[in-house]
């Protein structure tokens, strides 16, 4: 999504500029998991121009399918988050004292790259499908939300530790 800036360029600070779209993204994988993006984002946004840079206000919403980090299973997240970034023109920018900064050039600045940072950055650290995921049986692989598995996990435990187990109250005793 590419938005035009000429319209704001030339007049002074504070004026506010309003645009809408769409973008959308091919799949990619992103820390091992597959990120579909079934559907476009939608795009709303703000342009306003400060005393020596753009500012440019953003909300995102669409939906991606992700796999849950317990069982596995895809399901949709939904995208609703808004944020602000600062656009410097190019010819401005000394060095690298400005690395928070986004540039552009000319008259046009493309949002593309800058709402998948988003997307990205904002994604939830353990994907889960529901907050009660039970996840998949480590011995057998059967997806412990459609159905039990009879799986002895006594003998998962490490021989070492087998003497704490004793400390442990039976299935028959109250503690």
């Amino acid at each position: 999504m590419t938005i035009d800036i000429s319209n704001i360029l030339g007049e002074e600070k504070g004026v506010v500029s309003n645009f809408k779209g769409e973008v959308s993204y091919k799949d990619t994988v992103y820390q091992g998991d597959k990120i579909s993006f079934s559907n476009p984002i939608e795009v709303n946004g703000n342009l306003s121009k400060g005393r020596d840079c753009l500012y440019i206000m953003i909300n995102i919403r669409g939906n991606i399918t992700i796999p849950c980090s317990r069982c596995a299973g895809e399901f949709s997240h939904e995208i609703d988050l808004s944020f602000t970034e600062e656009f410097k023109d190019i010819d401005d920018v000394v060095g690298e004292e400005e690395l928070d900064v986004y540039t552009y050039q000319g008259t046009k600045i493309k949002l593309d790259r800058i709402i998948f940072e988003q997307i990205l950055l904002n994604m939830p650290i353990k994907r889960l499908c529901k907050i009660d995921c039970m996840g998949l049986c480590p011995k057998c692989g059967i997806d412990l939300n459609e159905q039990k598995c009879n799986c002895d996990r006594d003998d998962d435990i490490d021989i070492r530790l087998l003497e704490l187990k004793k400390l442990l109250p039976s299935k028959d005793r109250e503690v």
